[in-house]
This record gives structure tokens, C-alpha cells and sequence, in this order.
């Protein structure tokens, strides 16, 4: 299923997941709980040794995970199994200083192997995101856009050289985000990252974005019932879904 398509079944719902915490076993069986759920996409998060643009709780899900002796190897390989399971299209997120350190290009042909539609580098600003952008391309990977509130002229600018989707950086309640300049750049689809608020503090820019990512939400669940944590989130996720349906949400693209 392409980008294209995950988008157009309605309001998309992704769930975020650090690879190898509690453990690689627990993450295939999550992910795989994720797809019985009815979650969109998910987000697979390569762990970091400073994952700086992460919140504290993922910050030290992360260096537990690297703790555990994870590696981005061993993550390519849990992908390669899961894809004999379950057929939920798949993202990373990642940081650029490991994906550099593996090999750009090595690293995006690996993924694009495997089938994973795009890529999130949280750290690269719009600046310095051309090298990515280009090795991206050429693997058939996506890379994601990160937008935060800033002046028309930079969201618009952003905007156009986006690929797959657009994730909104933007604080809970926060309902000053242009818009209109998001959409003179792209009709590229927007999420926004629930990020621990509920959908109601979300407000108009959940209700105009086109999906929203749960990050907080899942990991949360999961350092809360560690490796029992698969029905937990079953119930997280699938309550959000319900409840992304019953506001009536439907595709904004």
C-alpha cells in the first residue's frame, strides 16, 4: 500500500514504536497488535544515543534500548521477518547522524528493500535536509517534512519540497498554524502528533490535518506493562481510532 493510499481510506492513525524495547520480541509482536487495531502506518524509531528532539520518557526509552544491545541491523531484520506477518506499511524515524554513520546510501537501500515508505529525520533542519532528500529519492523512500509554526513564506518553502507526508511540529491547544501557506506549498498530506494531549486539546489543527501520529500515547502504554504490554496498546490504539471516527474525521486531503 502506497502513502497515497493509507491516506485515502480516511483520517490516518500512526502509532509510533521504539525498536527494541522492551525487547525486539516485544516489538513484532506490537507491531503486529498495532495492525490488528486498525492503525494506518507505523512509525518504526531507530534508537539514539541523543535523541534530542524526543521527549524525556523516549529519550530514556531509547538509551534502554540501546542498553538492551539493539542494533539498526537487527532492526532491518525484524522488518524482513514482519513482512512474512503482516502486510502494515511501515516508516522509520531516525536520526541523521546514524543514518549517516551506517551509510546513506546503504542505509535508505536496506529500507527501500524492505518496503518502508518514508523516513523522518527529526533533527535536519530544512537547510541541510538536500543530501537526504536526494539519496531518498533515488531509494523510492520518502522523506518526511517536519514543519513547526513560522513565517508563510518558510511553511510555504518547506512545503514544496516535501515527500510522502508532512508532520506538523506544534504545541497542544496551539490553533494559529497557517494553513494556507502549508497549501500553496503541497497537497501532500499533514499529520500532527497527539504527543500526549487528548484529540479535544488538538483542536483545528487535528481537524484539519489529515492523520494524527501517537507516539507518547503507545510508549507510555509500553513502559508501563513492558513485555505484557501487547493488549494494552491493543486497547490504547484502538480506542483512538474509535474515537478519531466518531468526531467524524474524514480525509482532508
Amino acid at each position: 500500500m502506497s502513502i497515497k493510499q493509507v491516506f485515502s481510506q480516511g483520517k490516518a492513525v500512526i502509532p509510533y514504536l521504539v525498536c527494541g524495547y522492551p525487547d525486539l520480541a516485544a516489538t513484532e509482536e506490537l507491531v503486529r497488535t498495532l495492525a490488528e487495531a486498525g492503525a494506518s502506518l507505523i512509525e518504526l524509531g531507530i534508537p539514539f544515543s541523543d535523541p534530542a528532539a524526543d521527549p524525556p520518557l523516549i529519550q530514556r526509552i531509547n538509551e534502554e534500548a540501546l542498553a538492551g544491545g539493539v542494533t539498526t541491523d537487527q532492526i532491518f531484520d525484524l522488518v524482513q521477518g514482519l513482512r512474512t506477518k503482516t502486510e502494515i506499511p511501515l516508516a522509520f524515524r531516525a536520526y541523521a547522524n546514524l543514518v549517516y554513520k551506517y551509510g546513506t546510501e546503504r542505509f535508505l537501500a536496506r529500507a527501500a528493500e524492505l518496503g518502508i515508505k518514508a523516513l523522518t529525520l527529526p533533527d535536519v533542519p530544512y537547510e541541510e535536509r538536500e543530501e537526504f532528500a536526494m539519496a531518498c529519492s533515488q531509494a523510492g523512500v520518502a522523506l518526511t517534512s517536519v514543519v513547526a509554526p513560522a513565517s508563510a513564506a518558510r511553511i510555504e518553502k518547506i512545503a514544496r519540497e516535501a515527500q510522502g507526508y508532512i508532520c506538523l511540529s506544534v504545541p497542544p491547544g496551539f490553533n494559529g498554524f497557517d494553513w494556507a501557506a502549508l497549501r500553496r506549498g503541497t497537497a501532500l498530506p499533514a499529520v500532527v502528533p497527539l504527543g500526549g494531549s487528548s484529540l479535544d486539546q488538538l483542536g483545528e489543527t487535528l481537524s484539519r490535518a489529515d492523520g494524527v501520529i501517537i507516539d507518547a500515547e503507545v510508549m507510555e502504554t509500553v513502559a508501563e506493562h513492558g513485555k505484557d504490554a501487547s493488549s494494552f496498546v491493543y486497547n490504547c490504539v484502538k480506542n483512538i481510532i474509535h474515537r478519531v471516527r466518531e468526531m467524524g474525521m474524514g480525509s482532508a486531503v
